[in-house]
């Protein structure tokens, strides 16, 4: 009796099994074709994916001249079932693997341009060993592994064909850096099957530390005992400060990691990660910090109190003052703040015990209401306090003291000053010894005068020097602002002056010309003098030069005098003006044109038409010459010519020029001599015209030259 054995399927088998095979297709082939298209020719096979054990089937033309069928892993099939001479089938072998097919006919051999494809269930069945560590091989058994094109850790580290070795039966990879324990995925790019079994992947293993405790940040270096401790690439220490084993500080092996203790770092747990980055314990540490002795009292509530006797203390404290902090492991300390200001420059004794700084730039004083708890609020006019913190380099702050700054920075006046006229100088004081190097700002009436040359400001000095102009108000106010931020001001009160003063006078002008000067305290009843000091375009009065007196003066009265400059002036000044009992130097530099004015500028056409002349350019007086600047077009054939004649008609200069004439070059005549007379004799009547054969002849520039 014949036993049929009947494998039983369930629905979903099924339902499978009917859906890969709905998914078979036979593949074209583009005519793999070895004698033209009337020759032998393989037009499609199929079905792919195909599986093993069943039938594929080729198509084409004269394929009874296939002899053998190959596949690509060598297994050659010579069964060929044949229709006709256009069609015939074989049956897959069991060890046939996907890839290109070879047909070796009478006429030679056709490799097709697809490949075939199996469907093929990859099945897994075990591990070559239960843990590996990065680095190590590792070989996945099982069957139908041939297709598997990726292996996949659980880290999402996938390892990509070509594998280390590769059959039916195993795969052999090298397991990633960063690979996790997991179970493994292996992929045939279109379906992804998971191990059964978890990999497990060797972590770092902890055992001891060399030191847990008294641990000094910055200077300890400490070692990390353990297992497999070579895969650790980083160590985190408590205060989340990081050290990548690969740095050369660093030594390293599979038994110990020794490493210094980062200056941050503060008390806590160290942690340390392979390339997986899976977080794996290595122990804890406690950590010496700064110890500062307190320089206040503090009250029950932990809060600075101020001092029985605050105003007699001699302990006053200002931007830049020196203090030495002391106490236990100060060289821990990264900065020392008072209020908003922090230096991280300071010096240590040799066994850190007492740290100098100064007090910083941008210190600023508390509200000791609020931070203090005393009964009522100190104005800071009164009494500052710098409440000093320290901040440890594991970024721990404490406040630990009170300096304290008696009266602020602010400025002292001088109250009434009997103004001297010769230096102009008035000194600023305030009780910071080094008052100068803290100021950012420093105006006079609302004028910045910090870097003015007139304002002498010597670093580290406990007062300083402005030149101030009485000329401009009785009382002046000086203001200034310091690098805290704190604003100091003072003001300045004169004496009644009995000496003249400048208030406005021109500061450009030509030599020659009557101007108007402003003034206070001008006195016929007694002399004044107006001097020309030579001086560079800053002010700078010339030490080698003297001053050119100005002798025609005409007063007004006392605040208004007019003057008539000499001709000999030309270049940069400063005007001193002075009686018998002092003088007074206006600050602006002047600037004289010298000798030379220009009254017109443009472009006037020369004609007959007498337009230009003496009512609109001014008057002669004082006029030894008259430049005319001109300009054209072009050269004519014969003559150039001016006319000067009065608005009635009478031509009273000719002047005529050939073509050939250098004028004509320099595009410049002059009238001086009998010309000049001549055009005096009608002023302010005489006007400018001409004729002239060269084209479109302009007038462009006019001087009077003195």
């Amino acid at each position: 009796m014949q036993t049929i054995n009947i494998k039983k399927f369930g629905f979903a088998t099924i339902s499978l099994m009917l859906t890969v095979l709905m998914s078979l297709s036979f593949v074209a082939c583009d005519d793999d074709d070895d004698s033209g298209s009337t020759g032998f020719a393989l037009e499609s096979f199929g079905p792919s994916p195909a599986m093993r054990g069943g039938e594929l089937l080729f198509v084409g033309r004269q394929l009874n001249k296939v002899q053998s069928v190959e596949f690509e892993n060598g297994v050659v099939v010579s069964d060929l079932v044949f229709e006709t001479d256009e069609k015939f089938s074989i049956t897959i072998p069991m060890d046939a693997e996907p890839g290109y097919l070879t047909l070796h006919t009478s006429s030679g051999d056709v490799v097709t341009k697809t490949k075939v494809g199996f469907t093929e269930p990859i099945t897994f069945t075990s591990f070559s060993k239960a843990e590996v560590r990065p680095g190590d091989e590792l070989t996945i058994n099982g069957e139908y592994l041939m297709s598997v094109t990726s292996v996949e850790f659980a880290s999402s580290n996938v390892v990509d064909t070509p594998f280390v070795s590769q059959t039916k039966s195993l795969i052999t990879v090298i397991v990633p850096d960063a690979a996790k324990t997991g179970r493994v995925c292996l992929s045939d790019g279109s379906n992804r099957v998971y191990t059964s079994d978890t990999l497990a992947v060797t972590l770092p293993k902890f055992a001891s530390l060399s030191k847990t405790e008294n641990v000094y940040p910055g200077v300890d270096r400490i070692t990390i005992n353990g297992s497999d401790l070579d895969l650790v690439y980083r160590v985190v220490f408590p205060g989340d400060v990081e050290v990548l084993t690969e740095d050369k500080d660093v030594e390293i092996s599979a038994e110990a990691i020794t490493l210094d203790v980062p200056a941050m770092a503060t008390a806590g747990e160290i942690k340390m990660y392979p390339l997986s980055d899976v977080e794996c314990a290595a122990g804890s540490i406690e950590v010496v910090a700064p110890e500062v002795d307190k320089f206040a009292d503090l009250d029950d509530a932990g809060m600075f109190v101020l001092p029985e006797d605050i105003w007699g203390t001699s302990d006053a404290y200002f931007l830049g003052s020196e203090y030495t902090l002391t106490g236990k492991n100060l060289d821990l300390i990264e900065s020392v703040s008072c209020g908003d200001g922090s230096t991280t420059e300071f010096t240590l004794n040799e066994d850190n015990t007492a740290l100098t700084f100064k007090v910083p730039a941008g210190a600023t004083t508390n509200n000791w209401t609020n931070d203090f708890g005393c009964g009522g609020q100190m104005y800071s006019s009164w009494q500052n306090g710098f409440i000093v913190s320290v901040t440890s380099k594991q970024g721990v702050t404490e406040k630990v003291g009170v300096l304290y700054a008696l009266w602020g920075e602010q400025l002292w006046g001088p109250g009434v000053v009997d103004y001297d006229a010769a230096q102009g100088v008035v000194t600023i004081s305030g009780p910071n010894p080094k008052l100068t190097s803290y100021i950012s700002a420093l105006t006079l009436n609302g004028i910045d005068i910090l870097n003015a040359s007139t304002t002498v400001m010597e670093a580290d000095q406990g007062s300083f020097q402005i030149y101030v102009d009485p000329a401009y108000m009785a009382s002046c106010a000086v203001a200034c602002k310091f690098t805290n931020g704190v604003a100091g001001s003072c003001s300045v009160t004169f004496n009644d002056l009995n000496y003249p003063i400048l208030t406005s006078i021109s500061t450009s002008f030509v030599a020659g010309n009557l101007l108007e000067v402003g003034g206070k305290f001008f006195t016929s009843g007694s002399e004044l003098t107006l001097e020309m000091l030579p001086c560079d375009a800053s002010g700078n009065i010339s030490t080698g030069e003297e001053a050119i007196a100005v002798p025609d003066l005409t007063i007004l009265d006392d605040t208004r005098l007019f003057v008539s400059f000499p001709m000999t002036l030309s270049g940069t000044y400063k005007a001193r003006i002075s009686n018998e009992n002092g003088s007074h130097t206006y600050p602006d530099v002047i600037t004289v044109a010298g000798s030379l004015k220009t009254v017109y500028t443009g472009s006037y056409t020369l004609g007959y038409a007498h337009d230009l002349g003496g009512n609109e350019l001014g008057s002669l007086d004082g006029v030894s010459a008259i430049n005319i600047y001109f300009d054209y077009d072009d050269i004519g054939d014969s003559w150039l010519g001016f006319i000067i004649q009065d608005y009635t008609g009478n031509v009273t200069v000719v002047a005529q020029w050939d073509v050939s004439s250098d004028i004509l070059n320099a595009k410049k005549v002059v009238f001086d001599g009998d010309r000049l007379a001549a055009m005096k004799a009608a002023d302010p009547d005489w006007t400018i015209c001409g004729g002239t054969n060269v084209t479109n002849l302009r007038i462009t520039k006019i001087e009077y030259e003195y």
